[in-house]
């Protein structure tokens, strides 16, 4: 099972199928586009993509809000949120 995950040598030769890295970059490129998104546009992202509703907080939590929500978008995205 674990020779399917894991190489029997650990070098920078890929062995893998070719078709792999041409999903592999697509993919990551998308999720860094989304990180970026995040960070950048942080609150349109929130107010219009997420939902959430930045007027109902008062000034100090709406700025903590957007502040973890740019950090979370510069975090590795591994888990679909």
């Amino acid at each position: 099972m674990l020779d399917r995950i894991f190489s029997k040598q650990f070098d920078n030769a890929c062995r893998r199928h070719w078709l792999a890295i041409w999903i592999f970059v697509p993919v990551m490129l998308v999720k860094a586009i989304q990180g970026a998104n995040s960070i950048l546009m942080t609150r349109r992202v929130m107010t219009t993509a997420d939902g959430i509703p930045l007027d109902r907080f008062n000034a100090a939590g709406a700025e903590a809000a957007v502040g973890m929500f740019a950090l979370l978008g510069s975090a590795a995205r591994g888990n679909p949120t």
